[in-house]
């Protein structure tokens, strides 16, 4: 059998790529890792895309992206013909798109004709909501923290577990977990309780002062805690259950 293939070609100047830093700097560092993704899949399936809602919503968790950034993001890559439809798909496929710069990095691959003028999928956003949004500073962990007309809406709400777990990280270098607000605003719109955070914070304190790229793997730490957490939570759940059963079966030999 042939061995299966784990990489894709890059091209070596991309940090000099305008257009790479224009849609990192409207969409976010993770955007990166969303466009890698779709460029594996189109590596996998010779320049072929099908675009449904799920299969944009499974690119956005493998990269961890929120599902509001991941369609403003995609709309953009469509708009900026780095996807479109391929041409001889026109009447055939429809939702299916490919990269027309695929060939470059594919010597083998034959060039061929893209359609840039076709409809966007209706799951995607209009232009008018394509807007640069502004990423404002996070402020800054306080125990109390002083509530402003314009933070009343951002402001987080925390347990004391959470928070007491938060703001021993925060302590360990304030500079550097700056953008801890935002992991924990990431954190419960992706649906984690209080609690697992506060798990993966404790976890991960031994190492903060020490871990430089902190974010991403606190995140691998988080979903971990997720996992532990609801093992052990269904685990308590079986043995209390087993335990009502036991006490059931012995009233009625009695």
């Amino acid at each position: 059998m042939p061995r299966i293939k784990r990489w894709f070609p890059v091209s070596q100047d991309f940090n000099d790529d305008g257009s790479l830093w224009d849609f990192t700097e409207k969409f976010g560092d993770r955007s990166l890792r969303l466009w890698l993704e779709i460029c594996a899949i189109l590596d996998k399936t010779e320049n072929r895309w099908e675009m449904t809602e799920s299969s944009c919503k499974a690119v956005f968790r493998k990269a961890r992206i929120r599902l509001a950034t991941g369609w403003l993001a995609v709309g953009w890559l469509l708009r900026s013909r780095w996807l479109a439809v391929p041409q001889r798909l026109q009447t055939g496929q429809v939702g299916v798109y490919g990269s027309p710069n695929y060939w470059k990095y594919h010597p083998r691959a034959e060039p061929e004709d893209f359609l840039f003028d076709t409809l966007l999928p209706s799951f995607l956003p209009s232009d008018s909501s394509l807007k640069k949004e502004k990423n404002p500073e996070p402020a800054p962990l306080n125990a109390t923290p002083e509530p402003t007309a314009d933070s009343k809406n951002r402001k987080l709400e925390l347990s004391p577990e959470l928070r007491v777990a938060a703001d021993a990280v925060y302590k360990t270098d304030v500079k550097k977990y700056a953008r801890l607000p935002v992991w924990l605003q990431e954190g419960k719109k992706h649906g984690f309780s209080d609690a697992v955070m506060a798990e993966a914070l404790r976890r991960f304190l031994p190492y903060a002062a020490e871990c430089r790229d902190w974010y991403p793997y606190l995140d691998k730490i988080v979903y971990k805690a997720d996992q532990d957490l609801n093992r052990d939570k269904h685990a308590a759940e079986h043995a209390k259950r087993k335990e009502e059963l036991r006490k059931v079966s012995e009233a009625f030999n009695a």
